[in-house]
């Protein structure tokens, strides 16, 4: 478990750990050199539970404490679990039940609940099937869930991760934990993936969406993340079907920048936004794959992207942004 001034939260964490049903587990608090009260609280809940292991060190972000965290673990396997975060009471258990399976090859999941500002936002996974294997194509559909990315909702091997040297990438901003997945599967090679019906994961979201990184580094980043899941799909040998369907979700990721360049939200120059927006259509091929995905996308998408020119892009976004401005203002 990283914390990093967490003494609002890190007591009812730990305590959401400490009073899980299967009781055989060790709690490795890296603290990340917090300045407020966390390190205190985490001795003192520590004195009454040998179970916990307290480790502080100078603050190197969320990445550098996970790193931390995975060369003291000395179990088989390894859960992250984020210091503002709550277990609920059979959680572990549910994993633990089915231990068998990450014994035979399998990457055993749970779905998420997403809470902001104390309310639920999300239920991620409902739409994949439960209590069942699926497939090692599959990885698409669960990446499409939400459940890919984050490192706190699966098992992971112990062993497998030092012996192949497998961290969290320090100098990453943003989506390390994908990065991170994507080293893990690549050489954990899963027969299959295993979703549980009885374990939900409860996921405290921050309110400030940039809190990483600014929305201008947003799809740089965010770019490199996605070569290297395709790079993963090509080294488990996925079906050329389930990778066209992250290519349909890689060209969204693209067309949003774009309509974002467009509109010019960025502050940039208008002649430095046109000349980006063109590269990014032509390095990504945007007009010719929006063709090629056109069932897939609206009649006025497929129309906005159907001119090949991006003079007609910008001038349709920025209309569309005077029209909203029209509905809110009549509205």
């Amino acid at each position: 478990m990283p914390v990093f001034n967490g003494e609002k939260t890190i007591e009812q964490c730990i305590n959401s750990i400490r009073n899980q049903t299967f009781r055989k587990i060790e709690l490795i608090i890296v603290d990340d050199g917090s300045t407020d009260g966390t390190l205190n609280i985490c001795q003192k809940i520590a004195q009454k539970d040998d179970r916990i292991v307290i480790c502080h060190k100078a603050n190197g972000g969320v990445s550098s404490a996970r790193n931390t965290g995975i060369e003291l673990a000395t179990g088989q396997y390894l859960m992250f679990i984020d210091g503002d975060d709550i277990l609920r009471p059979d959680y572990i258990k549910a994993f633990m039940d089915r231990i068998d399976l990450a014994n035979e090859g399998i990457i055993v999941l749970s779905c998420i609940d997403v809470y902001q500002a104390g309310k639920m936002i999300a239920h991620e996974g409902l739409e994949l099937n439960f209590d069942r294997i699926l497939p090692r194509d599959s990885i698409v559909d669960i990446w499409k869930a939400h459940l890919w990315n984050p490192p706190w909702n699966r098992l992971y091997n112990t062993e497998l991760l030092k012996h192949a040297k497998i961290k969290f990438d320090e100098s990453v901003k943003m989506g390390e934990d994908w990065l991170f997945n994507n080293a893990y599967a690549r050489c954990f090679e899963p027969k299959g993936f295993y979703l549980l019906g009885d374990a939900v994961y409860d996921y405290y979201m921050e309110l400030d969406p940039w809190r990483h990184c600014s929305r201008d580094e947003f799809y740089s980043i965010n770019k490199k993340q996605c070569e290297d899941f395709k790079a993963t799909l090509a080294s488990l040998e996925i079906t050329s079907a389930e990778v066209e369907k992250f290519e349909k979700r890689d060209l969204d990721f693209t067309i949003s920048e774009i309509r974002y360049l467009a509109r010019g939200e960025s502050g940039l120059s208008f002649s430095f936004r046109l000349q980006r927006a063109r590269q990014l259509a032509s390095d990504e091929q945007v007009f010719a794959r929006v063709t090629r995905f056109k069932k897939e996308y609206s009649k006025l998408d497929v129309v906005e992207f159907g001119f090949h020119s991006m003079i007609v892009v910008f001038v349709w976004e920025n209309t569309r942004k005077m029209l909203g401005r029209v509905r809110k203002k009549y509205a």
